[in-house]
């Protein structure tokens, strides 16, 4: 055998995955103090060898590793080590191995009440942090969201994934895993329930959008707040809140659902509408235009792709929490968002690599406050993005009769957004409620048995003779299809003229839209009068048509240039018109009339 035969056969073993991620993620340092404060103890107590037990200070890098991965791989010893780590450490471990990613140092120790960082200081200074000893089995890193003068490093624990994976099949099913119903009352400041009265006002709300009511931002991607206003108002929108900034929420939530929703016609029967409506969102079939980004309305630079992939995951990830809601009982949001958090279901509405989220973040310096933009960074995007998305949502369908939501004025504690209290509109959710309408619409239930409101249903009569129309009753969606095409005389008498019917319409598509929607709204049948006035408009459309081949021109007013035009033979030939300085040319003879003038000392710019 000769020495290299030797050298291999003494070469230690190759490390395997998880003794590759200690090497790689913890010092030699942090292993002698883990092996110190917990493994030892843990192998001397499972009975293990000398060689596993030994001093610290005899071990070398590569022991320490060893006998660490074989403590958080094999379930009697990490069951062993799980009774040496203090109550607080075990709170922290769940929390970051269940709800995986990177966490807050700072929000840890205010959820737990607990302390997880020693700071070194130099008189008032403090010119080092350093993790607890009694957590040195997480990762400990820092991390800024932005870069000003007042900003402070965000100090965050997290685990190796690999290490993460084994632990979390050694732990027991947190509390939160699955969504059970809230034992207490449920006691809020503001109730909202609408799954009846949702059946009555949907098709008004359809209509309202179809009809063209809605004005949009000259980038055309944002509706107008105005226009939002005045579909609450005129659609008599029942809101969430009342209270400055947050009145018109429903409306906007909804405005944006349903402006984009396939415009194939309306089903009269509105739970049946509903259905198809929310299933096709659900499912990816429809709506593709719908982003779910445009609800985290409190971050700015989203600089949303719309990843059709990524926002299909992310309603499949909605359609099985909203599928997991018990019917007629209440749960709080948080189970809500610790279900999702446990189950890694897919949430991520922006990339959390690769794309600038930010908001305005509220800081105190001194006695004052100051606004500065702060980044959304990995240990700040549960709190800034996902949970703000799942309340947002809940609102969404709570808009549409799925869900009763139980909830106060927006409130946020740990992150705040410019001059307010809150960092999301929807931070006041605290309760949702799936109702019988929304298991319907679901799936989970096949009937529906609940009895709707009465809807509206005023007659309208046709004058024979003349384009008056009369109105007998009450009907929202009737008077508004008449608003639009009609002078309103009295609450019950309009008249109808070529001005009022055409009125809003920008193109020929737009006029016959308008008289569709009369047949289909008011009338299929009118009286003949009335079809003739239809016949009229659609026959008198573009009257003027333009003719391309034609320029029109204005001369200088030079009495010899006008008798010029009017006399001269070869310019009469190629002139079409010449009257009060303009002429009007055929563009195919333009260069022979210049051609022709500059022979009589009139010179054409063709620059």
């Amino acid at each position: 055998m000769n020495k290299y035969m030797v050298l291999k056969k003494l070469a230690p073993p190759a490390l395997n995955p998880v003794e590759e991620i200690i090497n790689l993620d913890y010092t030699v340092d942090v292993l002698k103090k883990l092996h110190k404060r917990y493994v030892e103890d843990v192998m001397r107590e499972a009975g293990a060898s000398r060689s596993e037990i030994m001093s610290v200070n005899k071990m070398a890098k590569i022991d320490l590793v060893r006998v660490l991965a074989r403590v958080l791989t094999d379930k009697s010893l990490f069951e062993r080590l799980w009774s040496h780590l203090s109550d607080n450490v075990k709170k922290v471990l769940e929390v970051v191995v269940w709800e995986g990613g990177a966490h807050d140092v700072r929000l840890l120790e205010k959820r737990f009440r607990l302390k997880i960082v020693d700071h070194e200081k130099k008189g008032h200074m403090i010119v080092a942090t350093y993790l607890n000893e009694d957590f040195l089995i997480f990762k400990f890193d820092k991390s800024y969201s932005n870069y000003s003068y007042y900003s402070e490093p965000s100090f965050y624990l997290y685990l190796p994934p690999g290490i993460k994976k084994i632990i979390k099949g050694f732990l027991p099913l947190p509390s939160g895993y699955n969504i059970t119903p809230v034992n207490e009352s449920v006691n809020t400041k503001f109730a909202f329930t609408d799954q009846n009265h949702i059946l009555t006002q949907i098709k008004l709300f359809w209509r309202y959008i179809r009809q063209g009511n809605i004005k949009f931002s000259k980038a055309g991607d944002r509706p107008l707040a105005s226009s939002i206003k005045q579909m609450a108002l005129y659609c008599d929108v029942q809101e969430f809140y009342n209270h400055k900034g947050l009145e018109y929420l429903r409306t906007r939530l909804l405005l944006d659902f349903l402006i984009v929703a396939p415009g194939d016609g309306f089903i009269n029967d509105a739970p049946t509408f509903l259905k198809r409506l929310v299933g096709d969102f659900l499912n990816s079939k429809h709506m593709e235009e719908y982003r779910l980004g445009d609800l985290i309305l409190h971050l700015g630079g989203m600089n949303l792709d719309h990843n059709m992939s990524r926002e299909k995951k992310i309603r499949s990830s909605i359609s099985k929490i909203l599928k997991a809601l018990p019917m007629a009982e209440w749960v709080s949001i948080d189970n809500v968002v610790s279900f999702a958090l446990y189950r890694e279901l897919f949430l991520d509405v922006v990339s959390r690599t690769g794309a600038h989220p930010y908001y305005m973040a509220k800081y105190k310096v001194g006695n004052y406050h100051r606004h500065e933009r702060t980044f959304v960074i990995e240990i700040t995007y549960k709190e800034i993005v996902i949970v703000p998305l799942l309340k947002a949502v809940m609102f969404l369908f709570a808009g549409l009769g799925l869900l009763d939501v139980s909830y106060g004025l927006p409130r946020n504690e740990l992150f705040q957004s410019k001059d307010l209290e809150y960092l999301s509109v929807f931070d006041g959710l605290k309760y949702v409620r799936l109702t019988s309408l929304g298991s319907y619409v679901l799936g989970m239930t096949k009937k529906w048995e609940v009895v709707t409101e009465e809807e509206e249903n005023a007659r309208i009569i046709l004058d024979e003779n003349r384009l008056l129309i009369s109105v007998e009753g009450k009907d929202k969606l009737k008077e508004m299809m008449l608003a639009k095409v009609a002078h309103k005389i009295t609450d019950h008498f309009y008249k109808v003229d070529y001005a009022s019917f055409l009125k809003g319409c920008a193109s020929h598509q737009d006029v016959l839209n308008r008289v569709a929607m009369f047949k289909e709204e008011i009338s299929s049948e009118p009286p003949p009068a009335w079809q003739r006035f239809f016949d009229e408009i659609v026959n008198r459309i573009n009257p003027l048509k333009a003719k391309k081949t034609m320029a029109v021109f204005q001369l200088k007013p030079d009495k010899e240039l006008l008798s010029l035009m009017v006399t001269d033979e070869i310019l009469k030939q190629h002139i079409i018109k010449a009257e009060n300085y303009l002429v009007v040319i055929e563009s195919n003879n333009l260069n022979k009339v210049n051609k022709r003038l500059e022979e009589f000392g009139y010179f054409i710019d063709h620059a």
